[in-house]
């Protein structure tokens, strides 16, 4: 039987999870006019017109040089060698032209105070803010139907992960340079797509128009899951600009919380939250995490993640006080090396030398 459980135990976090049973997420967005060109062709779409073009005249050059060389190799040029040339030669100008026209845009768009920025913020809770999040959201969620709807939303939320700052375990920053309207829209779709993709079943999705509900198979509670963990994840557009962050730790996300929430209402274009677990009963230990979000940071100093059983050998999540499979107690163990762990050090001597020189300057 025990054989039976640590193996359980080991499939279940040995092998990479996919995604987490269940999510929720709303959304809501104005971008005006502008939404669908970003200021003319798309990047993807100027390189699949000048690849075809060159492919097509390197097709044609090549036909023609079988034909001069199927005459016996003569030097003299007819009409279809004055076609080449001048087809080469036109494709040639269209190319110089497309690349100084491409290269004014750019300088246009970095001047256009209209550029929009984009920001990605995501936060693990633990405790029972995690309950707190999972009940309060989805009612933000059914309320999204103005621009004063979507910026009461952002406040909200963010008001919600600030009062719970003490429960934050885990943390993430994506942040983009200012873009025109296009390129700034695909950035947060693609975020929200990605973030949506880590979870199988939507129970809530809310838009401007109406929050749908769904059902799901109702999860599990498993032992080694712990108490668990929620993820929650804002991308935000803005017609303004957004502080950028280099590193992930509490104030870094405190302060570009406050930012956001700084953003006046005829400022903010688009917002996207989602949260996971949205099923109580739907576990997500910090070993779980680790694996589906594997991107996040820790912020605190203590352990976390997946640690092996000394008694039984058995792994399960760090967070739990006894092995699941066992009941042996956890070995006191060094906390895990965090944000607050690195400043310490740093500040901490780096030497015999410099302690008893530390020492003798407080004696």
């Amino acid at each position: 039987m025990r054989l039976l459980l640590a193996f359980a135990f080991a499939l279940t976090f040995a092998c990479p999870a996919l995604a987490q049973s269940t999510g929720s997420s709303f959304g809501s967005s104005d971008w005006g006019s502008t939404s669908s060109g970003g200021g003319g062709f798309s990047s993807s779409g100027s390189s699949d017109f000048s690849t075809g073009s060159a492919g097509s005249a390197a097709d044609f050059s090549s036909g023609g040089f079988d034909a001069s060389s199927s005459t016996g190799g003569s030097g003299a040029r007819g009409p279809i060698d004055y076609a080449i040339g001048g087809t080469l030669f036109a494709i040639l100008v269209l190319g110089i032209g497309w690349a100084w026209w491409s290269a004014a845009r750019e300088i246009r768009d970095e001047a256009d105070p209209g550029l929009i920025d984009v920001a990605l913020v995501s936060i693990a809770l633990g405790g029972t803010a995690r309950t707190r999040m999972q009940r309060r959201l989805p009612r933000i969620a059914r309320g999204l139907g103005s621009t004063r709807a979507r910026y009461d939303a952002l406040r909200e939320v963010i008001s919600s992960l600030r009062d719970s700052k003490e429960a934050w375990v885990y943390g993430r920053i994506v942040d983009h340079l200012p873009r025109a309207a296009g390129h700034a829209r695909r950035d947060l779709e693609r975020h929200a797509a990605e973030l949506r993709a880590r979870y199988r079943h939507e129970l809530l999705r809310g838009t401007d128009a109406r929050a749908t509900e769904r059902s799901a198979p109702e999860p599990t509670r498993r032992a080694e899951e712990g108490d668990g963990l929620v993820v929650v994840s804002l991308v935000v557009a803005a017609r303004d600009t957004i502080e950028d962050a280099r590193t992930v730790s509490v104030e870094r996300l405190d302060r570009l919380l406050q930012r956001l929430r700084e953003i006046p209402i005829d400022r903010l274009v688009a917002l996207e939250v989602t949260w996971s677990p949205a099923s109580d009963r739907d576990r997500l230990s910090s070993a779980e995490l680790e694996v589906v979000y594997p991107e996040m940071v820790r912020l605190v100093d203590r352990p976390l993640g997946r640690v092996t059983c000394a008694s039984c050998g058995v792994v399960s999540t760090a967070e739990l006080a006894t092995c699941p499979s066992c009941g042996a107690p956890r070995p006191a163990s060094p906390p895990a090396r965090g944000p607050a762990a690195e400043a310490a050090r740093e500040d901490a001597p780096k030497s015999l030398r410099e302690i008893m020189r530390a020492k003798r300057g407080t004696s």
